[in-house]
């Protein structure tokens, strides 16, 4: 019997090693990458782009230009001597961490040093992890609570009873929704209807059911970094789970 590959294994969220950080950060380096400042708890539009100017690898030192307009480019930027999350995007993969963000007045340069653990994570909204006796999932709409089928940081899929879908057409938005995932809720600010499938038993017989995909849309950089870290720690427990499973059964 050929064993089937896990097709979420290359999505994984991780840690980066030093090594790791220097080799990919230098090439972000010659290429300009933008990064993404916000404060904790901040609106998604409060965020801000910065530019990488340099990157010492021998201290993990970034200097940066604010990409911001000219009147802030003279005021500074709000998130300027605070503390600080950021993300990275690079070649498909985001990076996140946490820092400080300096800023000298009299060069007027920006910059931030990789003092904690820095994160990566790979095709994330594509990751789904799958509801079960570990992994306990709802999503609320409205004033209705659905048990879902999974969860990924793009979106969950859910259940409605096959006379309720008039009531959830493909596109539509409902605003301020909970995810409630392990005991931990999300406020999730826009949830799209991407799209609705008929049920099926074993038999291959209708259900009077639909299942329903929904999307994510407009997350505030911290409730996604909050949701993405939160998935990679239930994803490395699923792992460990399996591992155990696979030794037991020898």
């Amino acid at each position: 019997m050929t064993k089937q590959k896990d097709p979420n294994k290359k999505h994984y969220f991780d840690t980066v090693s030093k090594e790791e950080q220097v080799g990919a950060f230098y090439t972000m380096n010659e290429a300009g990458v933008e990064v993404t400042v916000w404060c904790k708890g901040e609106e998604e539009n409060k965020a801000e782009s910065f530019e990488i100017l340099t990157y010492d690898k021998e201290n993990g030192l970034f200097k940066l230009e604010s990409k911001g307009g000219f009147l802030q480019k003279i005021t500074g930027s709000p998130h300027a001597n605070k503390d600080v999350l950021v993300k990275i995007p690079f070649n498909k993969v985001h990076y996140f961490t946490s820092t400080h963000l300096y800023y000298d007045k009299i060069t007027k340069e920006y910059s931030f040093k990789l003092d904690d653990t820095v994160y990566i994570s790979r095709q994330r909204s594509n990751y789904r992890l799958m509801a079960n006796q570990y992994n306990s999932i709802q999503f609320k709409i409205e004033d209705s609570v659905f048990e879902a089928l999974d969860i990924s940081a793009g979106g969950t899929s859910i259940v409605v009873p096959e006379e309720q879908q008039s009531q959830y057409p493909k596109g539509r938005i409902f605003e301020d929704c909970t995810l409630r995932f392990n005991k931990k809720n999300f406020t999730i600010k826009n949830a799209r209807i991407a799209g609705a499938w008929e049920r099926k038993d074993n038999d291959g017989e209708l259900l009077p059911e639909i299942k329903l995909g929904i999307a994510f849309e407009d997350l505030p950089p911290d409730v996604e970094e909050a949701l993405f870290k939160h998935i990679n720690t239930e994803a490395r427990l699923e792992e460990v789970r399996k591992k155990m499973a696979q030794k037991a059964s020898k």
